[in-house]
């Protein structure tokens, strides 16, 4: 152990004490724990294992990527294909990439959005079948579904 462990451990020791007494005079609130309130709410994630919310009421909501693929030469189109939930729903609302409205300008061209309901007899997407492995088989029948075709730019 050395001296700068040592007097380390000494502030350590001191900062905790301070905190303790101040504490006996001082209500120091916790801060909301927002993490456990809001765990994944909107976050995307891609998981085969990961389980597919029921959403009752509306709702902002991440999805779960259960398809991506490229293609084009170098790569210029990217398919991802994100379930929101289970089952059935009356309508998808608006849709945000990187918290900025997919109808702005800026995606104008580049970017192709098609939304499924998750009805029994729901039709294969129009933009993943442009796909090269997504066939008319993939309907995704009782899955909410939104699907994005995405202009991939590379700068160098």
């Amino acid at each position: 152990m050395g001296i700068f462990d040592f007097v380390s451990d000494v502030f350590d020791f001191v900062g905790d004490v301070f905190g303790e007494v101040v504490s006996w005079f001082v209500d120091i609130p916790e801060p909301p724990n927002y993490e456990d309130n809001y765990r994944g709410v909107l976050l995307n994630k891609q998981s085969n294992l990961a389980q597919i919310p029921v959403v009752y009421g509306q709702r902002q909501v991440g999805g779960t990527r259960v398809f991506v693929e490229t293609s084009g030469t170098d790569n210029e189109y990217l398919y991802i294909c994100l379930v929101l939930c289970e089952g059935e729903i009356q309508a998808i609302g608006d849709i945000y990439i990187n918290d900025i409205l997919s109808t702005d300008s800026r995606f104008s061209g580049l970017v192709s959005i098609d939304k499924k309901l998750g009805s029994d007899t729901q039709t294969v997407s129009s933009v993943l079948l442009n796909a090269p492995s997504w066939t008319s088989d993939h309907t995704l029948t009782e899955l909410n579904t939104r699907q994005i075709q995405q202009f991939v730019c590379w700068i160098t």
